[in-house]
């Protein structure tokens, strides 16, 4: 029921269930994320957002990085994970202020839109600019 990807989809139910079952009979997350690790299992927890910003493992990936805001001092964003010589990558402004705020910038810009095209995707609100 469970040998490829299509029999494990169709099964789904059946499957999580089983999972289910299995996970049952720890004490803890920590305790079934051992013995995955220990039979070289790929695996991780599921975690709650306020978490995964207070993740000892992601502070020391440097998974998040603080931009200056106009509106609210500094704000906590994602990084970028990418690395080039060993370095991270961070960006290079401040965050956005509002949403749309760069939009005009990266269509004229990055993609050569003319500012009539702009106009026309402002006006079919395809597109939110200030």
């Amino acid at each position: 029921r469970f040998a490829t990807r299509d029999a494990r989809r169709t099964n789904w139910r059946a499957l999580q269930d089983l999972i289910g079952q299995w996970l049952d009979r720890f004490e803890s997350v920590e305790a079934a994320l051992d013995v995955m690790d220990k039979a070289r299992i790929p695996c991780a927890p599921v975690l709650h957002p306020a978490e995964v910003i207070a993740s000892p493992h992601l502070a020391e990936r440097r998974f998040f990085a603080t931009l200056p805001h106009r509106g609210r001092g500094s704000v906590r964003v994602t990084a970028s994970p990418y690395h080039l010589d060993g370095e991270p990558v961070h960006p290079q402004r401040p965050a956005p202020y509002r949403v749309g705020e760069h939009t005009r910038e990266v269509l004229a810009n990055l993609l050569g839109y003319d500012e009539a095209r702009i106009t026309a995707l402002l006006a079919s609100r395809a597109i939110e600019a200030p």
